[in-house]
């Protein structure tokens, strides 16, 4: 499964293009109330282990270390790299609480990438607990994930 998820982000553009703001949410309204229903649920979480090389995901903003924010609210992630791999932007993927819903291409239409840095300057997100999982793969086809915790107030 995860050869076959490498082998499609491989096959997709890779630079990521300055897209303009969308009135689509990144994340919706239904989305966020289905997610703070099932917060206090118990779920099985599958960890993946880390790769020697792996890239990895460094939250900068929000800066709040318990991840509490005031919407709308900029977000930064910066990615890093071992051994002279670049991080393939087109790899990203991003994913929405406990179904794992895919927003990346929301997060895009709002966001840009640049040195290794993905950015978006004004985050609107539903009041409530949210957990984003974030992946990406380097040239060297070492792929990472993260879970984010972020909540809004």
């Amino acid at each position: 499964m995860k050869n076959l998820r490498t082998t499609l982000l491989f096959l997709s553009v890779l630079s990521l293009p300055v897209w303009a703001a969308s009135d689509e949410p990144l994340i919706t309204l239904a989305e966020s109330q289905a997610e703070q229903g099932r917060l206090n649920q118990s779920i099985l979480v599958a960890k993946s282990v880390p790769q020697p090389g792996a890239p990895q995901i460094n939250l900068l903003e929000p800066v709040d270390p318990g991840n509490i924010v005031v919407t709308p609210f900029p977000v930064r992630l910066q990615f890093s790299t071992e051994g002279g791999a670049n991080v393939i932007p087109s790899s990203l993927r991003v994913y929405y609480g406990a179904f794992g819903i895919n927003i990346t291409d929301r997060l895009l239409k709002r966001a840009r990438f640049e040195n290794n840095e993905l950015r978006i300057d004004s985050a609107e997100v539903p009041s409530g607990k949210h957990r984003l999982l974030v992946s990406i793969v380097d040239s060297h086809n070492r792929s990472t994930e993260k879970l984010l915790t972020l909540i809004v107030k």
